[in-house]
């Protein structure tokens, strides 16, 4: 009777704790700029996942959105961006491998080699944590993963686009230290455009011009990035809004006789 009570005891110690496990955390972000949120609670067989997301150019936060884990991979408000877009509906199955194990290994399947690149070092709350960079062999945009010592995800990286999901407070692991610089124009807004602008060249000439600034709340004058190009402006914003939510202007304009293959901002004149 008494091994049964304390059986008893241990089973419902471990329910509780189950139920009762801290959250875990994740931060996207893109351009070192927050953009999502995804928190995962309750008990580990069975977790709930939860997404917030932020509208980049309003700067203003979504909702929360939840489900249970089983849902996730097929519910759309959990993709993200770039070679990241799948990370939450991956979350349990890159968690459930043994990475310390290996040096190569196939992940998710046998045609994505893994291979373990360096070690790493970073402070978090205070103490020196170490963790592993795996880089992905021969992909054309690869989820390149930071993973610590006891198979726990650190980080997954999108390097070609600068797009990053970190654990919370690991953001030492990755390009986001360098954004958080002092030195660096933090992000505090939200952009809008002006509209296409026909700006004349010195011959009254019209160049297709596109300007986005801050959102209102921002006070110019604002240092500019002024790009020209032959290849089309019309969603080149997607590029450098992160520009504007630190707090500059971006101007766009297609030089003379170009675009034709982006007719709505064509600028007139021939192309030399």
């Amino acid at each position: 009777m008494r091994s049964f009570a304390l059986l008893l005891v241990l089973s419902t110690v471990t329910s509780i704790a189950e139920a009762q496990r801290a959250p875990a955390r994740f931060d996207v972000y893109m351009y070192g700029i927050r953009a999502a949120e995804l928190t995962v609670a309750g008990p580990s067989k069975a977790p709930t996942y939860s997404i917030r997301k932020k509208d980049l150019a309003s700067n203003i936060w979504s909702s929360a959105h939840s489900a249970p884990i089983g849902t996730v991979p097929a519910d759309t408000a959990f993709l993200l961006w770039g070679s990241i877009r799948d990370f939450p509906a991956q979350l349990a199955r890159l968690e459930a491998v043994d990475w310390q194990s290996h040096d190569v290994l196939g992940w998710p399947d046998r045609a994505s080699i893994y291979e373990r690149t360096r070690e790493l070092k970073a402070v978090v709350a205070g103490k020196p944590v170490n963790a592993t960079r795996w880089n992905k062999r021969d992909a054309f945009l690869p989820m390149d993963l930071i993973v610590g010592p006891h198979n726990d995800f650190v980080a997954g990286i999108d390097s070609r686009a600068d797009i990053v999901v970190v654990r919370r407070g690991f953001e030492g692991f990755t390009t986001i230290a360098a954004w958080n610089d002092p030195k660096v124009s933090q992000a505090r807004y939200g952009f809008r455009s002006l509209g296409k602008q026909m700006m004349p060249a010195a011959d009254g000439v019209g160049l297709a011009t596109l300007v986005y600034l801050p959102s209102a709340e921002a006070k110019g004058p604002f240092p500019t990035v002024f790009i020209r190009t032959p290849y089309g402006i019309t969603g080149l914003i997607d590029g450098y809004w992160h520009y504007v939510a630190r707090g500059f202007a971006v101007v766009l304009q297609a030089v003379r006789g170009t675009s034709f293959t982006d007719p709505a901002a064509r600028s007139e004149g021939e192309l030399e």
